[in-house]
C-alpha cells in the first residue's frame, strides 16, 4: 500500500485499500505491528521505499530469490561487475545500482552462475526488472 495511501497515528492505522477505508488497531514500533482486524490478530511489516530497498538489497536485489537477480525499486545501473558463464561465490557483489540517490551494491544470494545479463550500465529500470538471470 503506497504511503499516500495510510497514516499510523498512536496505536492505530487508518489506510485505503481498493477504494475502502479501514480504522485498524495496532500495537508495535518501527515496521513490525501487531494489528486486531475483523476479530483476529495477525502480525505485519510496514516498508517505506528505503526499508524496502534495504530488505531487497540483503537478499540479493529479490524479496522472493530464486533464479534471478531483481529490481527491488526503480533505478540506474551504474555498473555490471560479472559476466555471462561465471560462477559467483555468495555474497559477492554483481552490479551497482542507483536508487533513491544512493549506490547499492547488490550482491549473490548464493553461489550463482552468471545464465544471461538483461540490463547495461546506464540504463533505467523499473521495480522488479529482471537484472541477471542465474542458471539452476
Amino acid at each position: 500500500i503506497p504511503k499516500v495511501d495510510y497514516q499510523i497515528a498512536d496505536d492505530t492505522i487508518s489506510l485505503l485499500f481498493n477504494n475502502s477505508s479501514y480504522l485498524i488497531d495496532v500495537v508495535g514500533q518501527d515496521t513490525e505491528y501487531t494489528v486486531f482486524t475483523r476479530g483476529s490478530f495477525r502480525n505485519i511489516k510496514i516498508y517505506n521505499e528505503e526499508k524496502l530497498l534495504h530488505e531487497s538489497l540483503k537478499k540479493g536485489g529479490s524479496l522472493g530469490g530464486g533464479s534471478s537477480l531483481d529490481a527491488g525499486m526503480p533505478g540506474k545501473i551504474v555498473k555490471i561487475l560479472v559476466k555471462e558463464g561465471e560462477v559467483v561465490p555468495s555474497d559477492t557483489p554483481i552490479l551497482i545500482m542507483e536508487a533513491m540517490k544512493m549506490e547499492n551494491e547488490m550482491r549473490s544470494p548464493r553461489e550463482v552462475k552468471i545464465k544471461s545479463i538483461e540490463v547495461k550500465e546506464g540504463d533505467n529500470v523499473d521495480s522488479g526488472t529482471v537484472l541477471i538471470r542465474y542458471e539452476s
